[in-house]
């Protein structure tokens, strides 16, 4: 079973960090990384690592490359910002294990989209540690749902989606094959999520039946 090692955000100024049977701790948070940063990290690791081309900026691109540790280690500062939470942090990695994982919990995108992989500790980055700490990002629920009882009929929900700064994706591809896939079963209905929003979601899940 591996080690966890929790940070909860509640909000993006106060993160709760929890591991094992200890004491959770919370610490006030604030984001150490600028837009600026944050675009430079971004553009290092997805156009000049993936995209190279002839006249790429090799100065700004090895600044940045140096800059990584840097980062990773404001980010590390921002969480562990007290004793009680670095003691927290050094019982996680001292207790002997195959496999460590750091979960990110929010519901905030500028939260869970912080380059959480750039983790450093003053010592090398979390993922070059043997064995490496392996990075989740995930979102809390916003609220507790009721427990429904069995039905007769199966819905399905499509929520598709299209990432900002994209070409063309064909949104109908999956929901083709899906959709041959369970023609010939009447007790399954599918409805498509219109927008594709996370608070769309939210709000189509609280909603009663539209259909029968």
């Amino acid at each position: 079973m591996p080690q966890e090692l929790n940070l909860h955000f509640k909000n993006s100024q106060q993160v709760t960090i929890h591991f094992a049977q200890h004491s959770p701790v919370t610490v006030d948070f604030a984001i150490p990384l600028t837009a600026q940063d944050r675009e430079a990290i971004r553009h290092y690791l997805e156009v000049y690592a993936v995209q190279y081309v002839m006249d790429i900026d090799d100065q700004e691109a090895e600044r940045v490359s140096v800059q990584l540790s840097q980062w990773g280690q404001s980010l590390f500062d921002a969480v562990f910002n007290s004793a009680v939470a670095k003691q927290l942090f050094s019982q996680f990695i001292n207790t002997p294990s195959d496999k460590y994982l750091v979960t990110i919990t929010a519901q905030t995108p500028e939260i869970l989209s912080l380059p959480w992989e750039l983790l450093h500790d003053a010592g090398q980055f979390l993922f070059a540690f043997e064995p490496s700490i392996t990075i989740l990002r995930r979102i809390s629920p916003k609220t507790t749902f009721q427990v429904y009882v069995s039905q007769s009929r199966l819905r399905m929900l499509f929520v598709i989606s299209r990432p900002q700064g994209t070409s063309f994706i064909n949104p109908r591809t999956d929901a083709q094959a899906v959709l041959k896939a369970i023609a010939n079963y009447p007790a399954i209905t599918v409805e498509f999520l219109q927008p594709a929003t996370l608070e769309k979601l939210w709000q189509r899940l609280h909603k009663p039946r539209l259909c029968n």
